[in-house]
């Protein structure tokens, strides 16, 4: 039987030093034979292998279907958070009907450290040159902080937002207006309090200024 390939199933027997036992029945495997030689004696061994039973198709059908359920569960808690989100109502917090007390266009909004809304709008104001504003999150408390266009010098018509430094001031800039009609970088505290033009901007000069 050395080298050759045995029946498919075989009666297993015991080994002992090389001395046969009694035999043992065992369940029968498929098998194959193999010659091996150790030292100065041969001994035959037999190398077998359970054939390993087919996997059932009730089991594959059950991991399809439980693949299936977690997806299902899945699209059903995605879909439950977007309809909650999508029942979140609009709130208009302020409209900026009346020009000539509130401004008009806003241009930028910032959630400041207090968690109060500042921002600005380019036009409208009691000189109808923008203005600074704050709001509460719910619509409440609003109030001009500060209408640009209030002397010769004051910047006018702000494009941008605000900006809150570390010391808890508010900073933004002008397009026109300041000494030089160029705009200006301007600064405020939350409470409209210790406005002050930081600088003045200037218009680039011209190519003949430059050869000059």
């Amino acid at each position: 039987m050395n080298g050759e390939t045995t029946p498919e199933y075989f009666l297993a027997r015991a080994f002992d030093g090389g001395s046969v036992a009694a035999p043992l029945s065992l369940p029968r495997i498929p098998c194959r034979a193999e010659s091996v030689t150790a030292g100065t004696g041969r001994r035959a061994r037999r190398s077998c292998r359970r054939l390993l039973p087919h996997r059932s198709s009730l089991g594959s059908v059950l991991n399809a279907f439980r693949r299936a359920w977690c997806a299902l569960a899945a699209a059903a808690v995605l879909g439950l958070l977007l309809s909650a989100v999508a029942r979140v109502p609009e709130q208009v917090l302020k409209s900026f009907g009346d020009a000539s007390q509130a401004g008009s266009r806003p241009v930028g909004v910032l959630m400041g450290a207090d968690g109060v809304l500042y921002g600005t709008t380019s036009g409208g104001g009691i000189y109808s040159s923008g203005t600074v504003f704050r709001v509460s999150i719910d619509g409440s408390r609003y109030a001009v902080l500060h209408a640009f266009g209030g002397n010769a010098t004051d910047g006018v018509t702000p494009q941008a937002g605000l900006v809150q430094g570390g010391n808890g001031m508010l900073y933004g800039t002008t397009s026109l207006g300041g000494t030089n009609k160029a705009g200006i970088v301007f600064k405020l505290a939350t409470d409209g309090s210790g406005y002050t033009a930081v600088h003045t901007l200037a218009e680039p000069a011209t190519a003949s200024r430059r050869q000059r």
